[in-house]
C-alpha cells in the first residue's frame, strides 16, 4: 500500500512503514500544490491542483504530467475524479468556477460553471447519481448541481457561518452529504427532499473543534462513519446520529 504527499511543489510516494525514502517523486507545478487525487477507476492515473492555477494529470510511470489544464484563473483548490467515468475530472478554483474535463477530449474544459460569487474550495461527485455534483465556497454556502442543466444549482444549502472548506458525498447513500468549514463545525445533510422541495435537512452539526475544520472523510467500510480534522491538532471520528456529547478524539493505533 502507498500514499501520496506533497512537499512544496514536488510529489513523493512513500510506503506505510518507518522508512522515509520515497518510492518516486515528481516535479511539475510552479507553486504550492493544494490537492491530489487518485482515480478510483484507473490504477495508473492521478490528478493534482495547484496555486499555479493548473490542474494536471499524471501517470506514475511517467516523469512529467501527461495532461495540463490551464483554464483556471486562480488556485485550483480541489481535484476530483468521477466515480462512474475513468476520464471525467473536476476541479474547483479561487476564480469561483467548477470545471469539468474529459481526459480523452482535446482542449480545455467540457463544462464551466460559475458556481459561486466567491472562491470555490471543494467539490465532489455523487457516487450514485452520476449527474449530481456539490460545491462549497468562501461565501459560506453549499450548492448542488445537475451538470445536465447547469444554469442554476438545484439547491443552495445554508448552515455554515464561515467558508465551507470541504464537501463530500457519502459512499453508502445517495442522499447523505457531509461538510466542514472555517466556523469550526462539521455538518451532515439529508438531501432526500431536494428534488421535491429544493431544500435539505441538517441531520447533525458537530462543534467539537476549536479551530478551522479542514479535513473530512467518510469511512469506506463502516456505514455512516465520518472523520474530521482541524487546525486545533485534533481528529474526531463519529457516527451519523451519535449523541454529540459522546464523540471523542480519535486515538492513534
Amino acid at each position: 500500500m502507498a500514499f501520496t504527499i506533497w512537499r512544496g511543489q514536488k510529489l513523493v510516494m512513500a510506503m506505510f512503514s518507518p522508512l522515509t525514502t520515497p518510492l518516486a517523486g515528481w516535479t511539475g507545478h510552479e507553486a504550492e500544490v493544494a490537492s491530489v487525487a487518485w482515480s478510483p477507476l484507473s490504477k495508473t492515473c492521478f490528478a493534482s491542483g495547484s496555486w499555479d492555477a493548473t490542474l494536471r494529470v499524471w501517470d506514475p510511470n511517467a516523469a512529467a504530467p501527461i495532461l495540463s489544464y490551464t483554464d483556471f484563473k486562480y488556485c485550483v483548490y480541489t481535484a476530483a475524479w468521477a466515480p462512474h467515468s475513468p476520464t471525467l475530472l473536476a476541479g474547483c478554483s479561487g476564480d469561483a468556477t467548477l470545471r469539468l474535463f474529459d481526459t480523452k477530449t482535446p482542449g480545455g474544459a467540457v463544462l464551466t460553471l460559475p458556481a459561486h460569487d466567491f472562491e470555490v474550495l471543494s467539490c465532489d461527485f455523487n457516487k450514485y447519481a452520476e449527474h449530481v455534483m456539490v460545491t462549497g465556497s468562501v461565501d459560506t454556502s453549499i450548492a448542488l448541481w445537475d451538470v445536465r442543466a447547469p444554469r442554476a444549482p438545484t439547491a443552495v444549502l445554508e448552515g455554515h457561518s464561515l467558508a465551507v472548506r470541504r464537501v463530500l458525498f457519502s459512499p453508502f447513500s445517495e442522499h447523505l452529504l457531509a461538510s466542514a468549514g472555517y466556523d469550526m463545525a462539521a455538518m451532515v445533510w439529508d438531501l432526500s427532499s431536494v428534488a421535491a422541495t429544493g431544500t435539505a435537512t441538517i441531520l447533525q452539526r458537530l462543534e467539537h473543534h476549536s479551530e478551522f475544520v479542514v479535513g473530512l472523510d467518510w469511512s469506506l467500510f463502516l456505514d455512516n462513519v465520518l472523520a474530521t480534522a482541524g487546525w486545533d491538532d485534533s481528529l474526531f471520528v463519529f457516527g451519523v446520529g451519535d449523541d454529540p456529547g459522546r464523540v471523542r478524539p480519535a486515538v492513534p493505533l
